[in-house]
């Protein structure tokens, strides 16, 4: 009996810090800098050469749970300026959408995954143009919020999409909506509206940890690495504007 409490404590152990490895993540502020750990090397690369650019604004940064990467930015020196893609392994029929809403002249500015392939199925969803939005395989309560809420003609700030398919909302007002997700999450949302405090964006990670970015660069967490918090701290104490965070999901530690 000892023996199998012994075995159940390692294996717990184990898969608690395969759970902390098996993630990296990048945080961008100011303009065009950013923070990474974890992340393939052709990703640091293109951000630091888009961080060198003066000319360069990037507008968002998506990470897939394939280990894929996408980054929108536009190019301030051309007028009118001209947007780009920038990208390394993400799936085909991704990057058409991307191509197409580039292609209509419109200003994509988040890429959401949910942190983890179902089924080899990715779950994502596209904002762009402060009102539209693309999507697949999500929830078709979110579905309809979306159309909802662009119907309404109100602004989609933030998307955040769970493991386990919750998902959260942002939109214009400091009006936030949510399916499946922490209470723990849910009791710090209703704080942070009723404290007046505008809230960015949310976005989740592999263990159901989540960080909510609100104000210029305040946050709250749960169940994220050490490492990102102590970045977090260290822009705070900077007075940096923290314009979003994204998770990595680093490929073969599942």
């Amino acid at each position: 009996m000892q023996n199998s409490t012994l075995l159940l404590i390692l294996l717990l152990t184990c898969f608690s810090y395969n759970s902390q490895a098996q993630e990296g993540w990048t945080i961008a502020y100011n303009k065009n800098q950013f923070a990474a750990q974890d992340v393939p090397n052709s990703l640091i690369e293109k951000q630091q050469k888009l961080a060198a650019r003066s000319y360069a604004q990037v507008n968002c940064v998506g990470l897939a749970p394939d280990g894929g990467w996408v980054i929108s930015y536009a190019n301030t020196a051309q007028k009118p300026v001209e947007a780009y893609l920038s990208w390394d392994g993400p799936q085909r029929d991704f990057m058409a959408v991307l191509q197409e809403i580039k292609a209509a002249g419109s200003t994509i500015q988040q890429i959401t995954f949910s942190p983890l392939n179902a089924y080899q199925n990715q779950s994502w969803v596209v904002l762009y143009d402060n009102k539209e939005a693309n999507w697949k395989n999500i929830a078709p309560s979110l579905i309809n919020k979306i159309i909802e809420l662009s119907r309404a003609n109100k602004q989609i700030k933030s998307v955040g999409l769970s493991i386990n398919g919750g998902w959260v909302l942002v939109a214009e007002n400091n009006e936030v909506f949510w399916e499946m997700i922490p209470e723990k999450m849910i009791t710090k949302i209703k704080v942070l509206q009723n404290s007046n405090k505008l809230i960015q964006q949310v976005v989740f990670n592999l263990d159901n940890g989540w960080v909510l970015l609100y104000d210029k660069n305040e946050a709250t967490w749960d169940r994220i690495p050490a490492t990102l918090i102590q970045e977090l701290k260290n822009l705070q104490t900077q007075n940096a504007t923290i314009h979003g965070i994204n998770f990595y999901t680093i490929k073969g530690k599942l």
